[in-house]
């Protein structure tokens, strides 16, 4: 289409709120739209273009995120890049860089945007904190483990290290980031917290992670998420110990919404971890090793 030809032409744009996307129109015909999530208080996550066949080749993509980003702009809202294409748009121009949002800009570039696309359509969710597992079956648990199992992958490490010279305070690692773990004796200060504790740690910022990774996506409100975890051991035989989760967000959200944050909470992966895992595999060396040597994570 010249540009003689397209000046001819009439262009609407409309808000299809119930399929949650822009709609552009040419001389009444649909020709483009573009896919969003309307966040709070006024956010629009752009999460993905599309045009009609037909009508490929003739500029379309690009004249419904100019228009759309235009829309947004008028209605005094800020912008969220998902979609690979606005993030690539939104590369080439300057002039809607002040629609970004300052704190959840998008991805920074095409790659990262495909990449992230990708990921979702094999299933492995938008980020490691939100993917959702299922319970093993009985017959599963019943299994003994294959310790030569190849269908499977890294996801995190760890390393503890001990040295002779010390007592209980221990180096832990992960990665590049090294902290202390201790077991001090009562009464007396520790140089780190239990073991236990950072496995209360794991919970509560892994609930806390999941949380606002979900609400940033889909809502946008929830406030400060504080998460409390405390260990409950039983002090009477034949009783169970359990672990206590508090979860407080300093913003009210309506009990759709709500309900469906409690959902998640009892998906995040140490959650699933905990309750699921149904065996540890130990493989203990006897003698001097390559101690400097970390597995890796699969990415």
């Amino acid at each position: 289409m010249s540009s003689e030809e397209r000046a001819q032409v009439t262009e609407d744009l409309t808000d299809n709120t119930a399929e949650s996307r822009f709609e552009l129109r040419r001389d009444g015909e649909l020709v483009g739209w573009l896919y969003y999530r309307h966040l709070r208080p006024d956010r629009y996550a752009l999460l993905h273009t599309e045009v009609e066949p037909s009508h490929r080749r003739q500029g379309v993509a690009g004249a419904t995120v100019r228009r759309v980003l235009d829309e947004i702009r008028a209605r005094g809202g800020t912008v969220t890049a998902i979609c690979s294409f606005v993030v690539d748009f939104l590369s080439r121009t300057t002039g809607y860089a002040d629609l970004l949002d300052p704190r959840h800009p998008g991805y920074s570039d095409r790659a990262a945007a495909e990449a992230a696309r990708r990921e979702q359509a094999d299933g492995r969710g938008v980020a490691e904190h939100a993917v959702s597992f299922e319970r093993p079956s009985q017959e599963a648990t019943r299994k003994e483990p294959d310790m030569s199992a190849t269908d499977e992958r890294i996801v995190a490490t760890a390393r503890a290290t001990l040295p002779a010279t010390n007592r209980l305070e221990t180096e832990i690692r992960a990665g590049d980031f090294v902290g202390v773990a201790d077991d001090p004796a009562v009464g007396t200060p520790g140089a780190g917290p239990t073991p236990t504790e950072y496995l209360m740690m794991a919970l509560a910022s892994c609930t806390a992670i999941t949380l606002r990774s979900y609400a940033d996506r889909k809502y946008d409100y929830a406030g400060d998420i504080t998460v409390d975890v405390t260990y409950h051991e039983p002090t009477t035989v034949g009783a169970s110990r359990y672990l206590h989760r508090t979860i407080r967000l300093s913003e009210e959200v309506p009990a759709q919404d709500f309900q469906s944050m409690i959902n998640i909470v009892e998906k995040t992966p140490v959650t699933l971890l905990l309750q699921f895992a149904w065996s540890v595999r130990t493989e203990i060396a006897n003698g001097p090793a390559d101690t400097t040597t970390v597995p890796t994570t699969a990415s």
